[in-house]
């Protein structure tokens, strides 16, 4: 598993350097296919006083070396 931007991961993948790219946003990468994975809103739940707590927006490079907590059950549960 490897991160990269947009660009990288799609150059990755048209190389043949990886096999799937899962990228976030609506445009799709040149060259390539295509599917949406999910529709629903994904939040970090993060406690006061954490670094990025006061942030409106957390980018997923911003999570880089935080525990990820993930639900076993859908998101309607």
């Amino acid at each position: 598993m490897i991160e990269g931007s947009r660009t990288r991961l799609g150059t990755a993948l048209r190389n043949g350097a990886i096999d799937i790219a899962i990228v976030t946003g609506e445009t799709q990468l040149q060259h390539t296919k295509s599917m949406s994975l999910w529709s629903e809103r994904l939040l970090a739940v993060l406690p006061d006083g954490h670094r990025l707590a006061a942030n409106e927006i957390v980018h997923w490079t911003d999570l880089k070396g935080e525990a990820l907590l993930l639900s076993q059950r859908g998101s309607r549960t």
